[in-house]
């Protein structure tokens, strides 16, 4: 147990100190939104770190301060989703855990119409 301690902390370790030599200083967050965070991604034209989040999960972070889902997703487009607050701005994805290749593109579909 103690051996999957420490590669965790040199994996941790090694992710932060890749941050430290990136544009770190221009990453920006979703404030309230951290256990929405799925990932974090490089952007190759000016080498800043994106902080990427579920847009489900950040649903489920407004539905637990008495939200309902309609009202989430009103003022999570309006105020979060569609802004653009600098080259740091946070990336927001659908979730597709567990959908298969023909879902997805049967959802593609419907955005080429």
């Amino acid at each position: 147990m103690r051996r999957h301690f420490v590669h965790f902390n040199t994996f941790c370790f090694a992710l932060l100190l890749y941050i430290r030599v990136m544009n770190i200083e221009k990453t920006l967050f979703a404030d309230g939104f951290d256990k929405a965070i799925v990932g974090l991604i490089e952007d190759w034209n000016s080498e800043v770190i994106r902080i990427c989040y579920s847009k489900s999960k950040m649903i489920d972070c407004m539905m637990e301060e008495d939200m309902s889902f309609e009202d989430a997703i009103e003022f999570l487009e309006y105020n979060v989703w569609g802004a653009y607050v600098g080259e740091g701005t946070p990336l927001y994805i659908e979730d597709l855990n567990g959908v298969t290749r023909d879902e997805v593109e049967e959802h593609l579909e419907i955005y080429d119409n």
